[in-house]
């Protein structure tokens, strides 16, 4: 029988990104019957090691950090090349060059991965949505909830969309002490260690994560402020933190090593800008590590979190109910580890990657059933 062929399309794999559950599904579809590859929107090294270690093959077809139009072009001589049955996008800038390559390309079987809640796009790609919205055969989405907010997805029809939630496994615990952990990252032992999550897209609220670190220097808080991640507003990021003067206090952190042992020695996680349902993730894998989280009172982390018993919610853009909630928590350590344990406990049996992987192989199965294959491809021997 023939293997069909899967082509698994990122932009990146930023912090946030939905590459983690894209690789841990790539890598347990049975290999007797699919055959999969992954395609890089972006040309960065690093991302393609990460993908790299599911052994799988990874084309990146980007001309640099950032995919913009010119990378259709390389991506449709792929798709021709390597000619597979079913196409899938994980973000919101692959679900715009995927889909339209494919269809230039011939592919009949598009599936497009949705998380944001927000759908402000240019003008560009809401005419690419539209035209193509005939041609998609699935949308994946992570709660119905989406669906009100989200107003792309009221293109679609009930039988496009499907409900998959997101697939958070725990990160792999390291061996690093705390105090080798902060003469590593050369800082005082007496420091209390904060993350925060962030793709640091335009639109973002990191500068009040910047202010709310402000006002608990001015406190007298000796606190750590970690931004995980990259994106394209990070160097502009960098010069306000330095504006600022509080390069002592905010460090950007992009290694995935590096911020996975950082997450076992946290006092704090913060999560704001809560757009997209993939940003939940590391706050998810923080509550799981029985960490206290303090979230915006965004529609995603209101999905997560009940206030002051699994986490705290603050009012969207209120940088000073962030910063008086992080001083109360590091203030009241009794409170602050009651709130962590009991969000460990509402998180614990929930989203299994494992049931995920298994609801998602059988939609790929039960669609390329149904749907004719684009091309006849021979297994490996």
């Amino acid at each position: 029988m023939a293997r069909k062929r899967i082509l698994e399309i990122l932009s990146s794999c930023d912090y946030e990104g939905g590459w983690r559950q894209c690789a841990l599904l790539a890598a347990q579809l049975p290999p007797q019957e699919f055959d999969v590859q992954f395609c890089l929107l972006s040309r960065n090294r690093s991302d393609e090691l990460l993908l790299k270690k599911t052994a799988l093959p990874v084309h990146a077809v980007g001309y640099g950090h950032k995919p913009d139009f010119w990378v259709l072009w390389p991506l449709v001589r792929l798709i021709r090349q390597w000619k597979p049955d079913l196409l899938h996008s994980w973000d919101s800038t692959a679900n715009v060059y995927g889909p339209l390559a494919g269809r230039i390309a011939g592919v009949k079987t598009i599936f497009c991965s949705v998380s944001d809640t927000t759908d402000q796009k240019s003008k560009r790609k809401i005419f690419v949505d539209r035209l193509l919205k005939k041609h998609i055969t699935k949308i994946i989405i992570p709660s119905r909830r989406l669906c009100n907010v989200n107003h792309t997805l009221m293109h679609f029809t009930n039988e496009k969309l499907v409900v998959i939630p997101p697939a958070i496994a725990m990160s792999p615990n390291t061996t690093i002490d705390r105090k080798d952990l902060l003469q590593k990252l050369q800082l005082p032992e007496n420091s209390r260690l904060i993350a925060i999550s962030d793709s640091m897209q335009a639109g973002n609220r990191l500068r009040d994560v910047i202010w709310a670190t402000e006002l608990l220097k001015v406190a007298g808080n000796n606190v750590q402020v970690f931004i995980c991640g990259k994106g394209p507003q990070r160097k502009a990021l960098e010069r306000f933190r330095n504006h600022v003067r509080l390069q002592d206090r905010i460090h950007f952190l992009d290694d995935h090593h590096l911020i996975d042992q950082l997450m076992e020695h946290l006092d704090l996680f913060w999560k704001i800008s809560g757009y997209s349902y993939t940003a939940g993730n590391q706050l998810i894998e923080a509550m799981r590590r029985a960490i206290p989280v303090i979230a915006d009172e965004s529609l995603v982390h209101q999905e997560f979190i009940q206030h002051e018993k699994t986490g705290i919610l603050v009012p969207i853009g209120d940088r000073a109910a962030l910063a008086s909630w992080t001083q109360h928590l590091l203030e009241n350590p009794e409170y602050s580890k009651r709130i962590g344990t009991t969000g460990q406990t509402a998180v614990k049996n929930k989203y299994d990657p494992k049931t995920t992987i298994l609801t998602q192989t059988k939609l790929y199965q039960q669609t390329l059933k149904h749907y004719p294959l684009s091309y006849t491809n021979t297994p490996k021997p």
